[in-house]
């Protein structure tokens, strides 16, 4: 971001591109420094990259890191399902950036996009959730942001986060909070759904 401000800065070099060959780990301990982690996956880093190129607003200072790596969509859906629906990214909608995900053809309230956050919470931790959307092929509908969590041995609990009336023409922002169990969890996940069947929903910038 700071690069795409300064006119005189034209190019952006990184030591390497991959944490298996990175020289840092042998020289100053353990570290990731990297865009992409040692199965050649995309890191935070990477979409990082992406989103200062893309003008994606930065966070303010002392904000805490976005546990959701590819939360703005620019460079497509990685990490996201659908639990119904034709996921994809529209380049005619976006509330920062060029793209948001775009979920069409849901035939239940419950199609959603859903975000699998069990390798990124803790047991016994709280965070802060916040998700913008809006709608297309109806002027207003209900769309609901919640948490599905399960402890080893134990049932799946669904809790509402936040609700709201998104419309087709302005970008809604859902926020709540997700409360991780002290236990040994099995799942955990977010997911935003809600509209009636055939209602396309579009989400952008969600964040944990």
């Amino acid at each position: 971001a700071a690069c795409v401000q300064v006119p005189g800065c034209e190019t952006l070099t990184t030591w390497g591109f991959t944490d298996l060959d990175s020289w840092i780990d042998a020289t100053f301990g353990p570290d990731d420094p990297l865009e992409l982690d040692e199965q050649y996956r995309r890191k935070p880093a990477y979409y990082g990259i992406v989103d200062g190129f893309l003008g994606v607003p930065v966070d303010p200072p002392g904000t805490p890191p976005n546990m959701i790596a590819n939360g703005t969509f620019e460079i497509g859906n990685d990490g996201w399902t659908a639990t119904g629906g034709k996921l994809s990214t529209s380049h005619r909608t976006a509330h920062t950036g060029e793209r948001s995900a775009r979920l069409r053809h849901r035939t239940q309230p419950s199609d959603g996009l859903v975000f699998d956050a069990l390798s990124v919470t803790a047991a016994a931790t709280t965070y802060d959730v916040s998700a913008w959307v809006r709608v297309s092929r109806a002027a207003t509908d209900t769309v609901t942001l919640t948490a599905t969590t399960r402890c080893t041995g134990g049932s799946v609990t669904v809790t509402t986060l936040a609700t709201g009336t998104a419309t087709d023409t302005d970008w809604l922002e859902l926020t709540g909070a997700l409360s991780v169990p002290d236990c040994v969890a099995e799942a955990i996940s977010l997911q935003i759904a809600g509209p009636a069947p055939r209602v396309a929903l579009h989400v952008d910038d969600v964040a944990l």
